[in-house]
């Protein structure tokens, strides 16, 4: 399994930096999620929700990475791909279409990935 670390790490990274920036940055994170910002009680819940959910997500990777237990790590992604559909649900219904469909291709890349395991290929 040589590239399972490289590849929880880039994960992680990502998973901390959307939720910081969702945090710190509501307005640009709204953009970048394809939700308008002024939608009431949908922008002031939805997304401090968001942002700590995916910092909860990053620091629960990076503890499995840390005590080395992929299995975990590919549970959680599996898990992780589901929180990304139902965002893209999210944004179809209250956001624009356009961006609802780079949800759901995140939500495919991540469910390539977490099925990609190194254990089960045969390597010689």
């Amino acid at each position: 399994m040589p590239f399972k670390p490289y590849l929880v790490y880039l994960v992680t990274g990502e998973a901390l930096f959307i939720g910081l920036h969702t945090l710190l940055f509501p307005y640009r994170a709204s953009f970048v999620l394809g939700i308008p910002f002024p939608y009431g009680l949908l922008s002031t819940a939805h997304l401090p929700v968001k942002g700590s959910r995916d910092v909860t997500i990053g620091l629960a990777y990076l503890a499995f990475a840390w005590h080395r237990q992929w299995e975990a790590v590919d549970t959680l992604m599996l898990s992780h791909t589901f929180t990304r559909a139902i965002d893209g649900l999210v944004v179809w219904r209250f956001g624009s279409k356009r961006w609802s469909m780079m949800h759901f291709g995140g939500v495919l890349v991540l469910m390539s990935l977490a099925l990609l395991d190194s254990s089960k290929l045969p390597l010689q």
